[in-house]
């Protein structure tokens, strides 16, 4: 996972939440925009062939096993990274990007089925983002609203509880190593008001993206 001196400032966003993810997304982006900023404001899995195929996996129109799958994800983040009009170009031109979900997704997510080292050996091109910022919502909050849906039955709902505890510890265990190979990764808390959570990211910008 390499880092390039290159005058964009890749910023990723993550959480167990994705609700409260794409609400901070767009929040960030439209702060950045009043700012003066160039940027832009993208997600995985994306809108590409790969992420495409995906999605279509994911809402259960196609069928894939875990470790395929987990192939696709990292297919997807280097067509993501070196297209035409993607993140590296645009942060090559001066822009920032923003990118909702980034392999550190894929160390928490696709880790419940595939060996973790060969999920960062299938990821160790990838551009190590500039800053991560890990949105840190309880498992419990996630859940009541699973449960208010009425969507789930009891046995669903417990296997959704057992999901996101692993993939909680599975954040925890991969924010520690890559922190530990220099990675800037702040964890804020999830469990405020949504202006709390976004007070605390504008924060983070103004001490490390826009000075």
């Amino acid at each position: 996972m390499s880092k390039s001196p290159i005058p964009g400032k890749f910023i990723v966003l993550e959480s167990i939440d994705g609700q409260a993810l794409e609400e901070q997304g767009k929040r960030l982006y439209g702060w950045l925009r009043e700012q003066k900023v160039m940027v832009h404001l993208t997600r995985e899995p994306t809108d590409g062939p790969f992420g495409s195929q995906i999605r279509f996996i994911l809402a259960g129109r196609l069928k894939m096993d875990k470790v395929t799958l987990a192939s696709f994800f990292a297919t997807d983040r280097m067509d993501h990274l070196n297209k035409e009009g993607g993140i590296l170009k645009r942060l090559e031109s001066g822009e920032h990007v923003i990118c909702l979900r980034y392999y550190l997704s894929s160390l928490a997510y696709q880790a419940i089925h595939a060996d973790l080292e060969w999920l960062r050996a299938i990821n160790a091109q990838c551009r190590r983002p500039d800053l991560t910022v890990f949105i840190d919502t309880p498992t419990s909050a996630r859940l009541e609203r699973f449960a208010e849906s009425e969507l789930y039955s009891d046995d669903e709902l417990e296997q959704k509880r057992i999901k996101l505890n692993k993939v909680s510890e599975n954040y925890q265990t991969a924010i520690e190593a890559l922190r530990q190979e220099g990675e800037k990764i702040v964890i804020i808390a999830g469990n405020r008001p949504t202006r709390a959570i976004e007070d605390a990211i504008i924060k983070l910008m103004e001490q490390d993206i826009v000075r």
